[in-house]
């Protein structure tokens, strides 16, 4: 039994590290390359949950990788999933992970390179960089070879020498040493060829595989590394049955899924060059479960016919953001997939593909497929990395309650609205998808699928797993085998959908995109895109000159503007359209008029391009028009404004008065042939001002500065996150924006985001789901512990306001007021779009948690009540107990 064993078993080497980056991808990479050019058929692993270098190795070998991995899967399963590789291999390479002896904990050699080596019954080779390195390379050798006797350590390869001559010190200095290990070789350094670990997102060019099997051929002796590699001698496989995974498929699943190949569901699974991370064994898990795979491009195809799923796994979207936006149908075929049933399981560069937008570092956002509702964005942090225990709730949609399964996180993307939706994102060291979900875009709402914990000192359980219908998308990559009844409950959900409804809804969506975007039917509309694509690009005139930024109009002097452009350089023709001028003036005068404080400040959510000017209509004095648009006031400004305004029917009433928009384009101000561009303003959310700097940062023709400005304005938001997450505890906290006997408190847009960024607690009184008037009654039982006035007003002149406050029953009785943690602050700090916004929630914070804290307040921009253990004052003298605060 053992002689077959041995016999069937082809030759294995581990090539191992002294660590992370000494250039043991690299020279795997070369032997692969160089060993199949040889003839040899080469079966390539990787140990750990990397998923990058298994894309490169399938490059070079030409056959795929496979992760072996101890910590997500256990002895019996690793041997099993290594021989049914290694069936027809001439010659096994198996990559090590970080350093040879390296763990996930420093107490024991789970999940290290050491212990799959000793489980393989493999040797090991060790890469070591020998760069300003000499005699030392001896003692460094023979302690790894001591440090652990049951692990054979056959060989060394030296890496980034200096030349023949320093390799031959090196050898000297090994053989002297007394240890048993071959020196295979010493490889020259080559900066050419350094960076190609990381830097190709998993792409491994042709040119670059023959230049690495050429640096083998030529400095490392493969004839003795095949030696080494026949002393292998791997333990027989286990028997059926015990390598843990599940024959029992899981509840539910229905009994046509077990038949054969007739009745196999369809997955398409998303391969191209924006995604191909992709565990090997969770793809053989679900075609054991019955499902048939079927490749898709997200850069250049279709979703594929009949599908009852997707699988959209990692990868290097980012690299590809522009591309993917372009493939509107395919977009709207994903949205129509998941608002129609059908199963969507995404997991790291999938999770960004389902989002609203992805923003690359240093470019504008580039839109994604819209399933979620959150933004995202590549931060600047360092990667999150680390192994996952998760647990599938009973939200989750796809996989069912039961036992923790593993995986790994290794992504560098942010979710912007992360402070809402928790998860493992950059954004902030707390999440809170417990709490009522926003809605997705088809107005459902989303929870979390998983509990899932990172495998480090004192991390806690977090919520995870986006999910919505039968969509689910997650950071974490799970690996099936850890729970392998999760490939049969993936299947089984999709053998339950409603494949010919989820088809005819998948093409009419993706066949309207296609009509909408052909020449054809364009026609003025209202454009949504964030991308400088030339149908969306700024007019000539917008552009800055000189490195001047060009005037932007805001709606509170909007009005004033139009009404002084009249006459001031138009002449005759100005006079020509003062009717229709004075009607958008007007216009913009009623309109805010009636918004309440809070709405007289918005973003952009879109770009109108110019299509339409009457002959001889005026043009105001900037090329640029920023419009807001109330919070939830529909009327004010349409979606698409009108090219020409329609003729009234034979009897109808009167027309009311115009929009703003309807009135700026009945007086060729925008629309048409215009050179003015107008930008719709409507906010809700942190994420939502912060695209409004792009959109007119875009409009003025200072791209690059408004995106480097907004990665700043991120960056701050994120420190916030960070700075009060180590709060104990969180306030409740409470926003004034009106004073009075009937104060308004601030509920609607992004202030209640901004709250719990700041580390308010997410209970709020239920009359603050919107903008609205909170009666004294309620504000008494919410009992806040600390209050914030933000009147419209500079808080030197809102002082006379305050007064007011004291006579209220129960003032003094607030725990806000006994305690003293009231504050006066500037309402620009709330309502202003643009980097006043970030400071106000920088402020904000300094105010829950001055001890956490290291930023001042803004200059003159908040007051605090210096009254404090109890004290009151007569209700004429609260004003004079204002002191700044810093």
């Amino acid at each position: 039994m053992v002689a077959s064993n041995e016999a069937a078993c082809p030759r294995t080497v581990v090539i191992a590290g002294t660590s992370s980056g000494v250039g043991k991808s690299s020279i795997t990479l070369a032997v692969l390359s160089a060993l199949r050019r040889r003839g040899l058929t080469v079966q390539a692993f990787k140990v750990g949950p990397d998923l990058l270098d298994p894309s490169y190795h399938e490059t070079a070998s030409g056959r795929p990788s496979v992760n072996l991995d101890g910590w997500m899967l256990n002895k019996e399963q690793c041997l099993a999933a290594f021989h049914r590789r290694a069936a027809g291999a001439d010659v096994c390479v198996v990559e090590g992970v970080m350093g040879l002896y390296d763990a996930r904990d420093g107490k024991s050699e789970e999940g290290s390179t050491a212990q799959m080596a000793k489980w393989l019954g493999a040797p090991a080779v060790l890469v070591l960089d020998c760069f300003a390195l000499a005699r030392s390379a001896a003692a460094m050798v023979k302690g790894y070879v001591d440090y652990d006797p049951a692990l054979r350590l056959e060989g060394v390869i030296l890496n980034r020498v200096g030349g023949d001559a320093h390799t031959q010190w090196l050898r000297e200095a090994v053989e002297a040493s007394g240890v048993d290990t071959r020196v295979l070789g010493g490889i020259p350094q080559d900066e050419s060829l350094a960076s190609c670990e990381r830097a190709l997102a998993g792409e491994l060019p042709k040119a670059l595989a023959a230049a690495l099997a050429g640096m083998a051929e030529e400095h490392i002796d493969l004839d003795a590394l095949l030696a080494i590699a026949a002393t292998a001698r791997p333990p027989p496989p286990p028997p059926p049955g015990e390598d843990a995974e599940a024959e029992a498929p899981a509840v539910g699943l229905p009994a046509a899924v077990e038949v054969g190949e007739r009745a196999r569901v369809r997955i398409g699974v998303a391969r191209d060059a924006a995604f191909g991370f992709y565990y090997a064994e969770n793809l053989r898990l679900l075609e054991a479960a019955g499902a048939e795979l079927v490749p898709f491009s997200p850069l250049s195809g279709a979703l594929p016919e009949r599908c009852a799923g997707l699988y959209i796994g990692g990868g290097c979207p980012e690299l590809h953001a522009r591309a993917l936006a372009a493939q509107r149908p395919l977009m709207a075929a994903v949205r129509a997939f998941a608002g129609a049933g059908g199963v969507v399981y995404a997991e790291g560069g999938g999770l960004v593909f389902l989002s609203q937008s992805l923003q690359p570092h240093g470019e504008l956002p580039a839109a994604m497929a819209g399933v979620f509702p959150f933004r995202t964005a590549m931060a600047e942090d360092r990667p999150k990395i680390g192994y996952v225990e998760v647990t599938p709730t009973a939200a989750c949609p796809l996989f069912p309650p039961g036992p923790p399964a593993r995986g790994h996180v290794h992504h560098c993307s942010e979710i912007l609205q992360e402070h809402v939706v928790g998860g493992f994102a950059n954004g902030a060291a707390r999440g809170a998808l417990g709490r009522p979900a926003p809605r997705s875009s088809s107005g459902a709402g989303w929870a979390a699928g998983y509990s899932a914990r990172m495998q480090a000192p004192g991390a806690e359980a977090i919520l995870e797993g986006f999910s919505w219908r039968c969509v689910l998308a997650s950071y974490v990559h799970l690996h099936f085998g850890s729970r392998p009844d999760l490939a049969h409950s993936l299947v089984a959900r999709c053998a339950a959908v409603d494949v010919a409804t989820v088809s005819a809804a998948t093409r009419a969506a993706a066949s309207a995109a296609a009509r909408a975007a052909s020449p054809e039917y364009c026609r003025p509309r209202r454009a949504y895109s964030t991308t400088t694509s030339p149908e969306h690009a700024p007019p000539p005139a917008s552009r800055s000159r000189g490195g001047a930024m060009p005037h932007v109009w805001s709606s509170p002097n909007l009005a004033a503007a139009l009404a002084r452009s009249e006459g001031a350089e138009h002449g005759a023709s100005g006079s020509a359209s003062a009717d229709a001028l004075a009607g958008a003036s007007a216009a913009m005068t009623r309109a805010m008029a009636g918004a309440s404080a809070m709405d007289h400040s918005a973003s952009v959510d879109g770009l109108v391009p110019p299509h339409w000017k009457p002959p001889g209509a005026v043009r105001p004095r900037s090329p640029s028009t920023t419009l807001t648009r109330p919070y939830s006031c529909d009327n004010l400004c349409p979606r698409s404004p009108p090219a020409s305004p329609p003729p009234p029917e034979p009897g109808s009433p009167p027309r009311g008065p115009d929009g703003p928009a309807e009135a700026l384009a009945r007086a060729g101000l925008a629309g048409g042939a215009s050179p003015t561009r107008l930008l719709v303003l409507d906010p809700r959310s942190l994420a939502d001002v912060l695209d409004g700097v792009l959109e007119v940062g875009v409009a003025a023709g200072v791209t690059t500065e408004a995106v480097r400005l907004v990665e700043r304005l991120r960056a701050r938001l994120r420190a916030v996150a960070a700075a009060v997450a180590r709060a104990p505890r969180r306030p409740r906290a409470l926003t004034l924006t009106r004073l009075g006997p009937q104060p308004a408190a601030a509920g609607g847009q992004w202030l209640a985001e901004m709250e719990e960024l700041a580390g308010a607690a997410a209970e709020r009184p239920e009359a603050l789901g919107s903008a609205a008037a909170l009666g004294w009654d309620e504000v008494r039982e919410y009992a806040p512990e600390v209050l914030v006035l933000a009147p419209d007003l500079a808080p030197a002149r809102a002082l006379g306001e305050v007064g007011a406050l004291a006579g209220l029953p129960g003032w003094w009785a607030l725990p806000a007021v006994k305690s003293g943690r009231v504050f006066l602050a500037d309402g620009a700090l709330y309502r202003r779009v643009g980097p006043r916004v970030v400071e106000g929630a920088e402020a904000l914070a300094r105010m829950l948690h001055p001890d956490l804290v290291p930023w001042r307040c803004p200059d003159k921009a908040v007051l605090k009540l210096a009254l404090h253990g109890g004290q009151r004052c007569r209700q004429r003298l609260l004003a004079n107990y204002f002191q700044p605060y810093a």
